[in-house]
């Protein structure tokens, strides 16, 4: 099967796999008719899918990246004995993380379920912790709709190694997910059975103070009693947490559940609480009522179910409806509450007592009436009738939507796994069209406002923009080498875009306009400092961009958004990052700002805001930022790159994933190399560097301001917290005792300082408009930085706080170091546009003063970054997108002929969701202990959401 034939599969699954089985067939038929092999193949996967079972399903923000899907033969035969205790029966059921037996417990005398963890997933220290918790947890709840677990054990007697496993109450049936995606709804006699043993058995875990955190239909057993009776039986309490009486919530890492169960506090700020399983609850009742999950609304909380029509009680519909409200607050107190509104109370029969309680009812004043039909206050609507375009197991990004709304752009790796390519979908259900088939990146596309045209940039050959036509996409043809950001004006006619690095802090951005047919291009602002990121305004006439116009200030400090009108070229300052400074809030992404009339829209995150849509008003008469700003969503899920029609249709991406800290071992040449993620935190971790010796790791983690330093022991693996959250920090080093320690922290202004000083003790402010420290010269007496303002590389004492300048000259810009005490060499990047060069130069081991010979670094094509020696400094290790991803290479050197051998592979990512691609270039960072080499990647899943802006100008 081909790729644009697997992407296809994928597509007309992801429309019917949540779909009730019995709908399914319709479904697939109806979507692609036209070819029944592809009718037989999607059925096939769905068959697979409900066979599969959920008995070992985990939760998404957990596990996942342990999960390795094989064919395989189980592990145990019936006979064989484990812990000399338990007998296998015979095999149930496989999952992603192990096996399920039935056995019989020799000691307890009685069958048993036994749940084998998979040998490559034990190892980790963390999975064995997850089912210690589900152990300890589950044995303080004594109650029939809730799986007893016996005990976590540990079997050594198998030729493959040990094994760890559960032993556990052993429960043959369906989960309830299976018993809806088989049968669709269920009736409503079973419905309010099984509801009010899942009610009981909520209830009986929070009265001893247990959330389960993960609750959901895949996680209920449904156990048939032989007389025509159903138990309920809910399972899996490996992410439970306590959540103590007399605490309304307690915080934990966010995103820890089952994505379409968990309550917006618990994914988006890590809030747990027993209100949390409210919420899944409500989400589980409508499942059973309807046979699919409920539609959240624009404005928070979920679609009206009309319960009636299913054959339920019209009470149902209120009680998911508050069940699931987005606001904590506005749920039922607890479970106890859902019990009453939702299961009718038996004096409820009996119309004199029901008569009796309205007299009292009104005699109160009617305050319990009051109470439970109270409306939860939501903001209005911003962006209504939103849809998501893309499944969410592809990595689809960059919408750019034509001035009609009747054509979309994108770049997605829909079609081969990890690269992106340009894809164009007629709106607002055309046939989608696969623009690019390069074996490189495509990306920020630009669409014409007719939807034939598309310019978007390709790292191919050094990287550029090219631009093809959407009817004969194989002759594009490059337009600009090293260009970046196209933008294609209103009129189709001209195109913006601008060169220079990515990596902001090297102001090297400059501003172009050319003819969309080619020619000569003309420079825009050509006496700015940096300029980037064009946009154009609403009727053509202006251009939005980024820059910074001053020399004597840092980048940090000057940079702004400026409006300018193309005819007299006359750049004027918006002041927004002053205002959104201000208001603690930040841009996400600087690059995807729409101008639309008086207003811009963009991404932004604050303190306790990830990334969202926001709306930043400016004066129609000075195009100068107002104090007026607005979030257009109320979900808070992480939303970039806006696209805005001239009609008012809006596209974003929705994102999720993380920053994970990992090591390749081995990494000299000839060797082969292992790779190994080290963090599952499901925060941002960011900057890692290993002190000498690698004995220690540190890095930081968070998001913007909400950051803090933890150092990681390679050797057990334990993590401690040095400088804790609430603190806007980067680019940690620490010495090779693990007691002193320096790293970058954002100041209230937006320009960058360095801080250092010991381990527990204060840390004093060392540097100004200074960015981060790179690493030690002598061990631990100096440290390497970069002077912001000056783009030197200096070195700061760390006894006494002076600094010198070790390179610099008029003109240049330096930086990106490391040093090697074995052999004396400083390797350094000079950044000129968007391309670096990488040299090597000698410093004194004792005065730290450079040679003036630089030796140039031979690194064949692309562009180099980030290189860094090995612990024998035999062997230069860098970062090159020389064959259009940024990969890692390496190579030899010899310091006393000053010779360089062959680079050589070190590790690639392509084709690859966790890659050194997703990740900006402020929070990366390449580090080598010996020849172990630490490193982040991001891992990401991204979304194209469609929707209507309301009151657009």
């Amino acid at each position: 099967m081909n790729a644009e034939r697997w992407a296809r599969v994928k597509q007309v699954f992801d429309l019917a796999v949540d779909a009730p089985e019995a709908e399914q067939r319709a479904i697939v038929e109806t979507s692609c008719s036209e070819d029944p092999e592809l009718v037989a193949e999607v059925l096939r996967l769905l068959e697979s899918d409900a066979s599969a079972g959920d008995f070992l399903e985990t939760a998404a923000g957990d596990l996942h990246a342990y999960l390795q899907p094989e064919d395989r033969l189980p592990r145990f035969h019936q006979g064989d004995v484990l812990a000399r205790r338990f007998e296998i029966k015979r095999f149930i059921n496989a999952g992603g993380m192990g096996e399920v037996y039935e056995a019989w417990d020799r000691e307890l005398t009685q069958e048993v379920a036994v749940k084998t963890i998979l040998p490559h997933i034990a190892v980790h220290a963390e999975v064995i912790e997850r089912f210690k918790q589900e152990v300890r947890l589950t044995r303080e709840i004594s109650h029939p709709n809730i799986c007893r677990v016996h005990e976590l054990f540990l079997h050594d007697g198998s030729e493959e190694g040990p094994t760890w496993f559960l032993s556990m109450e052993l429960l043959l049936g369906p989960t309830l997910l299976e018993k809806i995606r088989q049968d669709g709804k269920l009736s409503p006699q079973l419905g309010l059975l099984v509801a009010s043993q899942l009610l009981s058995g909520i209830e009986a875990a929070h009265t001893q103070g247990v959330t389960h955190r993960d609750f959901k239909s895949g996680n209920v057993i449904l156990v048939g009693l032989g007389n025509g009776h159903t138990r309920a039986v809910i399972t899996d309490f490996g992410l439970s947490i306590r959540v103590p009486h007399g605490e309304a919530a307690v915080d934990s890492v966010s995103g820890m559940g089952t994505p379409g169960y968990m309550a917006p506090e618990q994914e988006e700020q890590g809030r747990v609480s027993p209100l949390a399983d409210q919420y899944a609850l409500g989400v589980v009742l409508h499942e059973m009522m309807t046979g699919s999950r409920p539609k959240p609304t624009s404005a928070g909380g979920t679609a009206r179910s009309k319960a009636a029509k299913q054959g339920y009680p019209s009470r149902w519909d209120g009680v998911i409806r508050r069940c699931t409200q987005r606001n904590p607050e506005d749920r039922f107190e607890n479970i106890a509450e859902v019990r009453k509104a939702l299961l009718l109370p038996t004096w409820r029969k009996h119309p004199r007592l029901l008569a009796t309680a309205a007299i009292v009812l009104v005699a109160a004043g009617g305050a319990l009436l009051l109470r439970t039909a109270r409306t939860p206050k939501v903001e209005p609507c911003q962006i209504c009738d939103m849809r998501q375009l893309t499944p969410d197991t592809d990595e689809s990004e960059s919408p750019s939507l034509s001035r009609d709304g009747k054509y979309l752009a994108y770049s997605s790796d829909q079609a081969e796994s990890g690269n992106l390519d340009i894809f164009v979908q007629p709106l607002p259900s055309g046939t989608l069209r696969r623009i690019t088939h390069d074996r490189s990146r495509e990306g920020d596309p630009s669409i014409s406002p007719d939807g034939t045209v598309v310019a978007y940039r390709s790292e191919r050959n050094g990287g550029g923009i090219y631009v093809t036509s959407v009817q004969n996409p194989d002759e594009a043809t490059l337009l600009v080498p090293r260009g970046r950001n196209p933008s294609i004006s209103p009129d189709g006619q001209k195109m913006l875009y601008w060169t220079g690095d990515p990596d902001q802090s090297n102001l090297s951005g400059k501003l172009y306009i050319m003819s969309l047919a080619g020619g000569t291009p003309r420079q825009l602002v050509s006496t700015f400092l940096d300029a980037r990121f064009p946009v154009w305004s609403t009727d053509g006439t202006s251009v939005l961009f980024g820059g910074c116009a001053a020399h004597d200030q840092s980048p940090q400090g000057c940079f702004d958004w400026w409006t300018m009108k193309i005819a007299d070229g006359v750049p004027h300052p918006t002041n927004a990052f002053a205002k959104l400074r201000a208001g603690k809030l930040l841009p996400s992404r600087l690059n995807s700002v729409n101008w639309i009339s008086d207003s811009l829209i963009f991404s932004a995150s604050g303190d306790s805001r990830r990334s969202s849509l926001l709306s930043l008003a400016l004066d129609p008469n000075t195009l100068e930022a107002t104090d007026q700003m607005k979030w257009l969503l109320n979900e808070n899920a992480a939303d970039l790159d806006p696209s805005i029609s001239s009609k008012g249709d809006i596209a974003f991406t929705r994102t999720s994933g993380a920053l994970h800290i990992w090591q390749i071992t081995h990494a000299l040449k000839g060797q082969r190399h292992d790779f190994e993620k080290l963090t599952q935190d499901a925060d941002i971790d960011g900057t890692p560097f290993a002190a000498e010796g690698g004995r220690m790791v540190v890095y930081a983690r968070g998001r913007r301001r909400e950051r803090q330093i933890l150092m990681r022991d390679t050797s057990t693996g334990q993590e401690s917290i040095l400088i804790q959250a609430g603190t806007p920090v980067l680019s940690p080093i620490i010495d090779e005792t693990g007691q002193w320690i320096a790293y970058t922290q954002m100041e209230n202004d937006g320009s960058y300082a360095i801080y250092d000083g010991q381990r527990g003790g204060t840390m004093k402010r060392a540097c100004a408009n200074c960015l981060e420290p790179m690493g030690w010269f002598q061990h631990d007496k100096a440290f390497f930085f970069r002077d912001e303002k000056h783009r030197t590389v200096n070195l700061m004492n760390r006894g006494d706080g002076s600094q010198k300048v070790i390179l610099g000259a008029p003109g240049l810009s330096l930086g990106d170091v490391s040093w090697s005490p074995e052999n004396g060499f400083l390797l350094f990047i000079e950044e000129k546009e968007d391309r670096k060069l990488m040299y090597a130069v000698r410093l004194n081991p004792q005065t730290g003063e450079a040679e003036t010979n630089w030796l140039a670094i031979p690194v064949g094509s692309g562009t180099p970054w980030h290189p860094r020696w090995s612990g024998d400094g035999k062997t230069i290790y860098y970062v090159s997108n020389g064959d259009g991803f940024s990969c890692i290479y390496g190579l030899p050197f010899n310091a006393k002929t000053r010779a360089f051998g062959a680079p050589f592979d070190v590790a690639h990512f392509h084709k690859q969701r966790a890659s050194i691609d997703n990740v900006l270039p402020r929070a990366f960072n390449l580090s080598v202990s010996g020849d172990t080499i630490y490193l982040n990647l991001g891992e990401q899943s991204s979304t194209i959401q469609l929707g209507k802006l309301v009151n657009h100008p």
